[in-house]
């Protein structure tokens, strides 16, 4: 215990210890079955909870709040700002109470960690019978705990986990949906599960609707308020067709027009479902007229809600047909579904020839003067209608006179409700319910009516609602009372008539405590209001700075978001055209690869034929060379004069044979590629080595002229 706060819960000066002792002991007495300690244990956990102190002022209001319920068979602590650990201080003192049966804490904060502790509760109980945690900030985990208690309870036939407008809300996320699916295929006796208003999305209903194919205990399934969309009825009523569930309600979860055909399959094939709530999703005409067919043909159904959907006139008029010819339905609520003049006056035709029709709620539609005339031509042949609702219809006198006229024949009618309409003639409703004793419930708020026919239709209402409790006190007490009877009656009620003088005492000197408490607790509600207000000031406009910095911060990552992108946009950009270019160039690549490769083999062509042309410039060269030789020799030996010249002509002449037939035998061994060799192999004469230079320059030569056009080339 913190000694910062001193949490210390004190008995007040005003009621001691003993005196609250006596108190608490009476109400036990009278019924009350918890005990001080308890009482002390849970005030001190809700104080731990919200950190605040523990004062006898607050603990004395604390008792009295709860002296003000039984606290026999029901735990009823609905919107008392009961926390986590006032959730375990309860869990341990319903542990040892078997005789709660009804858990109602609907409306707290207890969290997670509360779900926590009353999941271990609904694990070990044996006795209780129906749970209420809703709007309890309960989130998945929390959820999924319940869940996964509930699969082994064997006792709770009603659980609510739902959330309600205002009001903190629960919700589940994919691993409650799990856990969900888990204990609707195990649990055995679970009858009522509401789950309104607690997130479930398209996304986990499939989880959901898997477990409810396998469940056989359900009878009534609240999914109001949720964002299952048509997607999701399509995935939920196929898994509903062969259960026991009677009782469905899917308001506000978006539905569309195009899951008519879904709702038309599941009235064909289930014979179980007798009501149905559809209000405030987004169907029209057209939804109407794709289950019309089936409707028509269902005897199961008796409660039918459709409010708040923009049907128009166009569905009145086929509303015509289905009620015409359904005479199981009991209940058909069209409150502010757009009905106007358009096909009221079929629907009125169809509603004169049926019978069973007990509830009708026209509200909130601009049915006008024409439309309810329609109405009440209807209305004299209809015979089993008991409740009628046409509030906000742009009803006047016409119309009202003819309404009551007709409904005066009605031997059924027990409750109208004509509030918020145009009427200013009271004279008609009057009339009407003094003439039809069964009628106990008129309201006519917010007309124009005078007050003096409003005090006159009042006293007549309530002359027939103690005229039908005369009737049923008659029928319960038996005709042939003695009059030793009737005497212990008076005297009974003498004794009741003294009690209750005692009690009238005992209640005025409680009402002035209560006042007087009133105006304590008024001034102290001003001075936390005030203190309050200081500190919401100061919280708002700190509120409000980190909402700007937030804003700012948002901005700025916008903005860097932008210029990222457009960074990004650039470098893809850039990509595209660096992998472009490298494609073109690629593609150049291997077009220059095989032009090379032809290039290659043209030159090794060429190389072959020039290889062949030096080789004959050779042997050209070499035959020169010879010539040039045999030149050379004749012309170091000049020719003999005068005389000389006859006598060495033969041999001159056999000489130049000489020549000719070795320039000739050379040129047969140049010519042969296998006495190449041989032929270079031979020693040279002193002759041909001086003669040799000048080969060889040329061979340089001819080398040379290759190699330049080798390089050309």
């Amino acid at each position: 215990m913190s000694n910062k706060w001193s949490r210390t819960v004190s008995l007040s000066p005003s009621l001691t210890a003993s005196q609250t002792d006596i108190v608490l002991e009476d109400a036990r007495e009278n019924g009350f079955a918890l005990s001080l300690d308890d009482v002390r244990n849970i005030f001190q956990a809700k104080c731990d909870d919200f950190n605040i102190r523990a004062t006898d002022k607050l603990f004395t209001r604390f008792e009295r709040q709860l002296l003000d319920k039984p606290f026999l068979k029901v735990f009823q602590m609905e919107s008392t700002s009961i926390g986590p650990l006032a959730s375990a201080s309860i869990r341990n003192i319903l542990t040892v109470h078997p005789n709660f049966k009804v858990i109602q804490l609907a409306g707290n904060s207890i969290g997670n960690k509360g779900a926590i502790e009353f999941a271990q509760l609904i694990l070990n109980t044996s006795s209780i019978v129906s749970i209420d945690l809703s709007s309890n900030g309960i989130e998945d985990k929390g959820m999924a705990a319940i869940f996964n208690a509930m699969r082994r309870n064997k006792t709770i036939i009603s659980l609510n986990l739902g959330s309600r407008p205002g009001m903190t809300r629960n919700s589940i996320g994919n691993e409650a949906a799990a856990a969900l699916s888990q204990m609707l295929a195990n649990n055995l006796v679970l009858s009522e599960l509401d789950l309104s208003m607690v997130e479930i999305t398209v996304e986990n209903v499939g989880t959901i609707a898997s477990g409810l194919s396998k469940n056989t205990t359900l009878c009534e399934l609240n999914l109001s308020n949720n964002n299952i969309q048509s997607r999701g009825v399509a995935q939920i009523l196929p898994c509903l067709v062969s259960s026991r569930v009677s009782a469905l309600r899917l308001s506000g979860n978006h539905l569309k027009d195009d899951c008519g055909t879904y709702f038309a399959n599941f009235f064909k094939q289930n014979k179980n479902v007798n009501t149905i709530d559809i209000s405030n999703n987004g169907l029209t005409a057209r939804f109407i007229a794709t289950i019309a067919p089936t409707i028509t043909k269902c005897e199961a159904i008796k409660e039918f809600n459709l409010s708040k959907n923009p049907l128009t006139g166009r569905s009145a008029e086929i509303f015509s047909k289905i009620i015409s010819a359904n005479s199981t339905l009991k209940s058909l609520i069209l409150q502010a579904c757009k009905i106007d003049l358009t096909g009221i006056k079929e629907f009125a035709l169809g509603l004169a020839q049926n019978r069973g029709l007990q509830v009708l709620n026209l509200s909130n539609n601009s049915l006008r003067d024409d439309g309810l005339d329609s109405l009440s031509r209807a209305f004299v042949s209809q015979r089993g209608l008991e409740q009628l609702f046409l509030d906000l219809t742009e009803m006047g006198d016409k119309s009202c006179d003819s309404i009551f006229t007709a409904l005066s024949k009605s031997e059924t009618i027990k409750s109208i409700s004509i509030k918020n309409n145009l009427v200013k003639d009271g004279a008609p409703i009057l009339q009407f319910i003094q003439n039809n004793s069964k009628c106990r419930k008129l309201s006519i708020e917010y007309n124009d009516i005078s007050y003096a026919y409003i005090q006159q239709i009042s006293k007549a209402v309530s002359q027939n609602k103690h005229r039908w409790q005369q009737q049923n006190e008659s029928k319960t007490t038996s005709g042939t009372r003695s009059l030793e009877e009737l005497e212990n009656e008076l005297n009974d009620c003498r004794e009741m008539i003294k009690a209750q003088r005692d009690d009238i005492i005992s209640l005025n000197t409680s009402l002035e405590n209560a006042q007087k408490e009133q105006i304590e607790t008024r001034k102290n509600q001003i001075h936390n209001l005030s203190t309050l207000e200081i500190v919401d000031r100061g919280a708002s406009k700190t509120l409000r700075n980190l909402l700007d910095e937030n804003r700012n911060y948002l901005d700025k990552m916008d903005h860097e978001l932008n210029v990222a992108k457009q960074e990004f946009n650039v470098i893809a950009s850039d990509l595209d055209n660096e992998r472009e270019r490298f494609n073109a160039d690629m593609s150049g690549i291997a077009s220059l690869g095989r032009q090379i490769e032809a290039n290659q083999e043209k030159y090794e062509k060429e190389l072959h034929e020039l290889d062949v042309q030096i080789r004959d410039k050779i042997l050209e060269y070499k035959a020169a060379c010879v010539l040039l030789e045999n030149a050379f020799k004749d012309a170091k030996n000049p020719k003999p004069k005068a005389g000389g010249e006859s006598q060495e002509s033969p041999g001159k002449g056999a000489g130049s044979k000489k020549s000719r037939k070795k320039s000739t035998a050379a040129k047969s061994k140049s010519e042969d590629p296998e006495n190449k060799e041989g032929e270079e192999e031979q020693p040279k004469s002193a002759e041909e080595q001086e003669a040799a230079p000048p080969a060889e320059e040329g061979q340089k030569s001819v080398k040379s002229k290759k190699s330049k056009k080798s390089k050309k080339k």
